[in-house]
């Protein structure tokens, strides 16, 4: 009995590591998709001040195209950040699997 006793302990002490390193790589993930998203962000907003600066001194066809640029940068900017929520998503999803199958 003793010897079954010491076996799961030892089985349960492998899944805790496991889930240890799991919730580790995981956070690591979260942060440096955070990180990526802030730095679009700041790249984003920092090109559409100086385009929209561009366009308050343009006129006629040059301000529409300033502003045409301006729109198609931000739909840049939400298809980057959709794509790394995504991934952020997959990878909490292979996490949790990964649990499920250890626990």
């Amino acid at each position: 009995m003793t010897e079954t006793i010491h076996k799961n302990k030892l089985q349960e002490d492998k899944v805790q590591v496991e889930i240890d390193a799991l919730s580790r790589r995981l956070e690591k993930a979260q942060a440096e998709t955070e990180q990526s998203i802030l730095q679009i962000i700041r790249d984003t907003e920092a090109t559409a001040k100086v385009l929209q600066t561009e366009a308050a001194k343009a006129h006629g066809e040059a301000k529409s195209h300033i502003k045409a640029q301006v729109d198609a940068l931000r739909e840049q900017y939400e298809k980057a950040a959709a794509q790394l929520r995504k991934v952020t998503a997959e990878k909490l999803r292979e996490a949790a699997a990964t649990l499920q199958k250890a626990g």
